[in-house]
């Protein structure tokens, strides 16, 4: 009798761990069923969002075939659309589209088009156009989306980027990631001064420098241009060097896919324009300019003053 109160005690502790472990097996299912059910919800919202896109440029794309009356009706909300150039560059411009609605909130969406080409859409009314050729006229027209998907379109205007893509003049640095290489931290390596960056370069095969903080599409562009001022705190026998590069990689080394140098010993301070040619690159590159002291000098400097960098 024992025995079989035992067994029985034993099989009833083996059904409750059982019961236990299907009751968390049915929980986790079911928190796994919420959380799938969660997942499928928010990719169906995306999948209608994305398909939503793609429907407003596929409509765009047929308004600007031609096919309007087949496949597009301008809309009935939005009264007037015009625009604006904000900003003119080199190789991007600035638009800002200006729309005068039925009621508030009627327009959805934004899209500027150069040259008969769709470029962008996007949600608010101030667009920018990159990768744009230098000294180059493009014909440009915006629109605009209504909340029923229908389209209002502006007139179209000619608009010319600039001769030259300014990254640096001498005021806005914001754009430089620094470094240095060397022993020494008792001096300035860089900083803004005045008109111009400065780079010091100090102590035994030290180097100071700047990478620009992005890349830069170089596809259209022929030269990149520094103009800097060079000069050392030693003497004649001192000859310092001067690189500029493009590369891949954002550090401190001189791992140049293109690049050119200059020597020099100058005490006093001398101008040098540095053209690099990119007119064969084509592609996303980081800019970079090196200061490297010599090998045989301590505790002296040589420096470069940089006054601009340009895309030409």
């Amino acid at each position: 009798m024992n025995n079989k109160r035992g067994i029985t005690l034993v099989a009833l502790v083996i059904t409750i761990v059982i019961l236990l472990i299907l009751a968390g097996i049915s929980i986790i299912g079911l928190t796994k069923a919420g959380v799938l059910k969660n997942a499928e919800l928010a990719k169906e919202e995306y999948q209608k969002s994305v398909k939503k896109e793609e429907n407003d440029l596929n409509k765009i794309n047929e308004y600007i075939k031609g096919n309007r009356e087949n496949n597009t009706k301008e809309s009935e909300l939005i009264q007037e659309v015009t625009f604006e150039v904000i900003e003119t560059k080199g190789i991007s411009i600035k638009v800002q589209i200006n729309v005068k609605e039925t009621n508030e909130n009627d327009a959805r969406g934004y899209f500027v088009y150069i040259n008969d080409e769709v470029v962008a859409v996007k949600d608010e009314n101030i667009i920018k156009i990159e990768k744009l050729n230098i000294a180059t006229e493009y014909k440009i027209k915006c629109g605009v989306i209504d909340k029923n998907g229908n389209i209002k379109e502006s007139s179209e205007n000619k608009v010319q980027t600039l001769e030259k893509e300014v990254l640096y003049d001498g005021v806005d640095s914001s754009i430089f990631e620094p470094f240095r290489v060397d022993s020494a931290s008792s001096y300035k390596a860089y900083g803004q001064e005045n008109g111009y960056y400065i780079i010091t370069a100090l102590n035994s095969n030290g180097r100071a420098g700047i990478n620009i903080n992005n890349k830069i599409d170089l596809t259209n562009i022929k030269k990149v241009i520094v103009n800097t001022e060079l000069y050392n705190n030693y003497g004649s026998s001192f000859i310092g060097t001067i690189y500029l590069g493009i590369c891949n990689q954002k550090n401190n080394s001189i791992d140049f896919i293109k690049s050119i140098n200059y020597s020099t010993n100058a005490t006093k301070n001398e101008r040098k324009i540095l053209e690099l040619d990119v007119s064969d690159i084509e592609g996303e590159y980081y800019i970079k300019t090196i200061v490297v002291h010599p090998s045989n000098v301590t505790n002296y400097g040589f420096t470069s003053n940089i006054y601009s960098i340009e895309l030409n």
